[in-house]
């Protein structure tokens, strides 16, 4: 060829561009074949998969234990990450810890010591009328559970039991407010005696 841009022999070019063509022709048709192997393949694997027939049962069940279950993952709430700058933010941690308290195994002394140390921090951030609402809440369930336990005690007794208490409250009242209750033999005498004296 020439050292200028002209060209001499059509032909060359002509064939050098055909060449191009050609060559692009064939990556795209090596392309295409290769998606098609792959689509057919995947459509033989689907069809062996529905019938049951595969090369390797074993290698199939152990790719399926192999497979990653989806963990069902818990929320995790960090206390730090967890606002308290309004009332749905303090009820949302609230009802968090509320369902940790039900479901811990700690004892008795251990939430009373775990309240204390809440109550006493949010002591200064607290009213006077919140304070006393606090305290009627937690004496309406003092006087709740003694209720339970005295219902209990009383339905344990046994009836001779409760015939005892009862002469016991006679005995008591008698005590207290002198002779005010009859016996049956006293009011019968006093009656015949009374019906005696008006004849």
């Amino acid at each position: 060829m020439n050292k200028t841009n002209e060209v001499d022999d059509w032909t060359e070019w002509l064939d050098d561009d055909d060449e191009k063509r050609e060559d692009e022709f064939h990556i795209d048709s090596t392309k295409d074949e290769a998606i098609k192997k792959k689509i057919l393949q995947n459509n033989l694997d689907d069809i062996a998969d529905f019938l049951d027939i595969g090369d390797n049962k074993k290698k199939k069940v152990e790719e399926t234990e192999n497979k990653v279950k989806p963990k069902v993952t818990e929320k995790i709430i960090t206390l730090e990450s967890t606002p308290l700058n309004s009332i749905k933010d303090c009820e949302t941690l609230g009802e968090i810890l509320a369902g940790r308290i039900r479901k811990c195994k700690a004892k008795s002394v251990a939430l009373e010591r775990f309240i204390s140390i809440i109550i006493t921090a949010s002591e200064s951030k607290l009213e006077d009328k919140d304070l006393l609402t606090v305290s009627r809440k937690l004496q309406e369930m003092v006087s709740q559970r003694e209720k339970k336990k005295r219902y209990a005690q009383i339905n344990k007794k046994k009836p001779n039991e409760v015939k005892n208490s009862i002469k016991n409250y006679e005995d008591e009242v008698d005590m207290i407010y002198g002779d005010l209750s009859y016996d049956e033999d006293d009011y019968e005498e006093e009656v015949v005696d009374e019906y005696l004296e008006n004849f």
